[in-house]
């Protein structure tokens, strides 16, 4: 039970680092977007 939960900790925890890399990679993209975009 206890190996079980930390199994599921661990699986939260990439989890939410997955979804932080994916975040910075879209406002990266964003960010690059807007930069080669010439403001009008």
């Amino acid at each position: 039970m206890l190996e079980n939960c930390i199994n599921h900790g661990a699986t939260i925890i990439m989890g939410v680092r997955t979804m932080q890399n994916t975040t910075a990679i879209v406002q990266q993209l964003f960010y690059y977007r807007v930069i080669s975009t010439p403001n009008t």
